[in-house]
């Protein structure tokens, strides 16, 4: 926005301040969007790097539990600079890559 414009804008406002209360409305949802917009980016990083750490991990030691591979993937997203997400939130994002032997639950078998 050029200089003129924000003159114009502001002699506008000056004007009719039913126009002033709208802009301003405006200007706060769309900062508002923008930071929802980047929380969501931000989320959405996350979880596909903590399915590609289960992934790996489940490729290398298939038996690991879903509540230990839960641990490792918190620990790695820390780690990582993330922020500490729940191990809820978690264990949805990596439940379906379980193997199933893994998730079909229920005490663990005798070795």
């Amino acid at each position: 926005m050029t200089t003129n414009n924000r003159e114009t804008i502001s002699e506008i406002f000056i004007l009719n301040p039913e126009l002033r209360k709208e802009f301003k409305i405006e200007v706060i949802s769309s900062s508002a969007k923008t930071k929802a917009n980047k929380s969501h980016e931000n989320s959405r990083a996350a979880k596909a790097f903590a399915i590609d750490i289960a992934v790996k991990s489940w490729n290398e030691e298939p038996h690991e539990t879903i509540t230990a591979m839960v641990d490792y993937v918190q620990k790695q997203l820390i780690n990582d600079g993330q922020k500490k997400y729940s191990p809820i939130t978690i264990r949805r994002w990596i439940n379906e890559l379980a193997p199933p032997d893994i998730r079909k639950g229920g005490r663990p078998k005798r070795k």
